[in-house]
């Protein structure tokens, strides 16, 4: 209330759920002692997460006030950018964008650390611009944020928006050129020009090399063929960012050297 220039609290109460959020105060003086009116106005502590100012709206009679709140801009969320083993990893170059498009944030990613913006609430696109060497491109991530700073992915809640990113991968096979028939003991290498980033002896299974990196001119080059065989011709080939492997030799997603007889 505030009489005669004097304030002071009346009636204090919490308000949730368990009383609908509203409360009623009955039989209220209307003057004091001197027959002043008193005068009579809510007023709401601050609430974490909330403008500080509220809107105060009341009725014809004035018996009916409603108060406002609004939520505060300004939500923080954490992005991380992890491996398929959940370690988060450096040297991803990524963006945020609101849902116009707009990039409202951009990064590079450092090893063993998460990152932290501060965003209004609304619909956001996180983006890969560029993955780390060895690592394909991951696909967009959709996520919202609530007023409340509650962020959801996939229509489910998380503390934090994490991007995986998944390592580059090529298969390599040996065969006969003629039947087809998987061959061993032949020696291999992957060549960046003149270093040899990779080395092995082909057996009856395929050879899966990880972690090359995307978009760089490599050639996988047979330096010793099996006995009673000729050396294949180098094969060039590229891994793109999204992870697909581009080369002539490419059949139902690997690179298969094929050897002819003597």
């Amino acid at each position: 209330e505030k009489c005669n220039g004097i304030e002071s609290v009346v009636e204090e109460a919490d308000l949730n759920v368990d009383n609908g959020w509203s409360i009623t105060w009955n039989d209220l003086a209307t003057t004091d002692e001197a027959g002043t009116t008193i005068q009579y106005y809510a007023v709401e502590d601050e609430v974490a997460g909330y403008n500080s100012v509220n809107a105060i709206s009341s009725d014809e009679n004035g018996t009916y006030q409603t108060i406002t709140n609004t939520y505060a801009e300004g939500k923080e969320v954490t992005i991380s950018k992890e491996d398929v083993g959940g370690n988060t990893i450096g040297g991803a170059n990524l963006s945020v964008k609101d849902a116009n498009g707009n990039v409202i944030a951009s990064w590079t990613t450092v090893e063993n650390e998460n990152k932290t913006i501060t965003i209004a609430s609304g619909t956001y696109t996180l983006h890969e611009d560029s993955a780390p060497v060895g690592y394909m491109v991951a696909n967009d991530i959709a996520f919202t944020v609530d007023a409340e700073g509650k962020i959801t992915v996939n229509d489910e809640r998380v503390d934090k928006v994490t991007m995986v990113d998944t390592k580059t991968s090529i298969s390599v096979s040996k065969v006969d050129g003629n039947d087809g028939h998987a061959l061993e003991g032949a020696r291999f290498q992957i060549l960046n020009g003149d270093e040899v980033v990779n080395e092995w002896d082909s057996t009856s299974e395929a050879y899966t090399v990880e972690g090359l990196a995307t978009n760089v001119p490599y050639v996988l080059r047979e330096t010793k063929a099996p006995e009673g065989y000729l050396l294949a011709q180098d094969i060039p080939f590229q891994i793109s960012a999204d992870g697909s492997v581009v080369s002539d030799a490419l059949e139902e997603g690997k690179l298969v050297v094929k050897d002819t007889p003597i």
